[in-house]
């Protein structure tokens, strides 16, 4: 599961790097290692990528930040996350998800991720 551990501005500038903070809490049974296995493939990231007004992806990956320490179950961590706004003005959706290298974003198998509307200034 992901939560906001401060909400990201309401505002920023068309190419403005800013940070976020999520928190990550592993919810399955499963250990989550943060240096995935033996040879470092398949991490955990958490990782943002900004939609348009319809919802369409525009940036994809954009930012991507490894989990600091590997999280059992019931185990939170806060990530921070340093993105980038869309070189555009308009509004966009920031959505933050979590992503196994070399296997999938958790959200395209069904695990919520985090949106937060933000206007972006010229």
């Amino acid at each position: 599961a992901l939560r906001w551990a401060q909400p990201p501005p309401a505002k920023v500038r068309a190419g403005e790097i800013f940070n976020v903070r999520v928190v990550v809490k592993n919810e399955s049974t499963a250990r989550w290692p943060a240096l995935g296995d033996a040879n470092h493939r398949f991490r955990l990231f958490v990782g943002n990528h900004w939609l348009d007004g319809a919802g369409r992806v525009v940036v994809n990956d954009d930012g991507r930040a490894a989990l600091p320490t590997d999280l059992t179950h019931g185990a939170e961590a806060e990530v921070p996350l340093s993105v980038a706004a869309p070189r555009t003005a308009g509004e966009y959706t920031l959505e933050v998800d979590l992503l196994q290298e070399a296997v999938t974003w958790f959200g395209l198998k069904g695990s919520p991720t985090l949106r937060q509307r933000i206007v972006v200034e010229p």
